[in-house]
Order: C-alpha cells, then structure tokens, then sequence
C-alpha cells in the first residue's frame, strides 16, 4: 500500500515579522492537512465469484483523511533586511480502513458461512524545519519578504491486518 501526504503550505503566521529592529521572535501557525492512502495496489478482499449464486460479497473503504496542522517557530532578525526561521510542525493524523466479507450458504446447512479481512492503517507526519528571511521594507509599516528554507520530515505509519472464518 502506498501512502502519500499532500499539505496546503498556507498556514496563518502569527506576528512572523512584526519587529523592525533586530532580536528574537517567536510565531505559531494553524493550517489543514490532507493524507492519502492509495488502495489501487490492494486487491479487494473477495471478489465475488460468477458460478457461486449464493454468494455476498461486500468490501468496504473508509478514510478519515484530513486533520489540523500546527506550527510553532523562532526566529532572529539580525538587521532590517536579514532572519533566520526555525520550526516544528505537526501535520496531524489520517486513518484508513478496508474490509471485505465473503458469505454462503454450503448446502443443507442452516446457518451462512462467513470469510472476512480487514486492514487499518493510520499516518502521522512531523516536520523540522530551518528557513532565511530576505525583508524589504517598502515604507515605515509596512514590509515584504521573500523565505527559503529546507525541512526534514518524519512519518510513521502503522497498520495491522486480519482475515478469518466465523459462522
């Protein structure tokens, strides 16, 4: 299974370059992430089977996939054109969940036969980043500024998976 995290960059800074004067500042963020389970490598579990008429085949998706993201950082403004950023962010969690069963009816017995498989699988993303501020202040109150940086991020997924026979 593959899984991939797509995230709007578009967070809202908090005072990120409120001091014109050099010194140290720290800001926080709130965005919306988005995770992506891809289930097109996973076969479904039962594929209902053209010469048993008695069977039902039922396979089911659910995804939980977007979250709150947080940032919080630190900064240091060396002189009114140069910073320099640091950052953790939390990314949030996404969930999925995929199940099938399998039912028939052997003959000459009362009660169903039933196969089932699942799979849960959940993501979590961090993210560490350093970035540099270029500032130009175009007037006493107000300023643009261009960031580059880079970032290291972590992911951890876990997932479990069970099949089985009940009656």
């Amino acid at each position: 299974m593959k899984q991939t995290l797509f995230t709007l960059s578009s967070l809202f800074f908090i005072g990120s370059a409120f001091a014109v004067t050099p010194g140290h500042y720290v800001y926080g963020g709130l965005g919306y992430s988005s995770g992506d389970f891809d289930f097109g490598s996973v076969e479904n579990f039962f594929v209902a089977d053209p010469n048993d008429s008695d069977a039902t085949v039922t396979n089911h998706r659910d995804t939980d996939k977007s979250s709150l993201a947080l940032k919080l950082g630190y900064g240091y403004r060396f002189n009114e054109h140069f910073a320099l950023e640091g950052s953790y962010a939390y990314l949030g969690k996404a969930k999925a969940k995929f199940e099938g069963t399998h039912e028939t009816l052997p003959i000459g017995a009362t009660q169903p036969q039933k196969d089932f498989a699942g799979m849960n699988a959940s993501m979590t993303a961090h993210v560490f980043a350093v970035d540099v501020l270029a500032i130009y202040p175009v007037n006493k109150h107000f300023e643009v500024f261009g960031k580059a940086g880079a970032g290291l991020a972590f992911t951890k997924t876990k997932g479990s998976e069970w099949n089985g026979y009940y009656s």
